[in-house]
């Protein structure tokens, strides 16, 4: 293996590892499961790679469909909200940050929702929040994948396609704190 193979490896792997770390850093504020040991086996059940490795080019329609599948893996241990949310932090973290995926990837991957990025788009969109998103403000008001669908919907509407679906979150409020 060639010395630029190796640090190829070791990078996917660091980016692995912080990638673990931020979607355990998500669940520290209200998930009913906040141990290392719990958010990292339910990572494992993802088939992240089906979506982070190859060549291909991966479709909205494929990448939707993956999104709902691993979410439903996770159902039995967490609620809807905190499953997508673990995931797409994972994702946002490996994907946009790391800059690892199938090509295309990056123009699929969603935001974490929580209510820190609600606030912030209720901030910026005003009147529209409501019509796009409706009345939803928590993680906890993620009840079922329809909810969530219809909260990445409106996020969509929201931004009209000014920015990546991903880059709504520089709408997040969550490093906001009173000077």
């Amino acid at each position: 293996m060639t010395s630029s193979s190796k640090n190829k490896f070791v990078r996917i792997g660091i980016i692995n590892k912080y990638a673990l770390w931020t979607a355990l850093s998500s669940t520290r504020s209200g998930s009913p499961l906040k141990s290392r040991k719990d958010i990292y086996c339910l990572l494992e059940k993802i088939s992240f790679n089906e979506v982070l490795n190859g060549r291909k080019k991966i479709l909205e329609s494929e990448f939707d469909r993956w999104h709902k599948e691993n979410t439903n893996r996770l159902k039995k241990k967490l609620p809807i909200g905190w499953a997508v949310k673990i995931i797409n932090v994972y994702l946002k973290t490996s994907v946009y940050i790391g800059g690892l995926g199938r090509p295309g990837l990056i123009y699929c991957i969603h935001p974490p929702i929580d209510s820190a990025l609600l606030e912030g788009l209720k901030e910026e969109y005003k009147d529209d929040f409501k019509k796009e998103i409706g009345n939803y403000k928590r993680i906890k008001d993620i009840v079922t994948y329809q909810d969530y669908l219809n909260i990445i919907l409106g996020v969509r509407k929201l931004i009209n396609g000014d920015y990546l679906l991903i880059e709504a979150d520089q709408f997040w409020k969550g490093t906001d704190y009173d000077k």
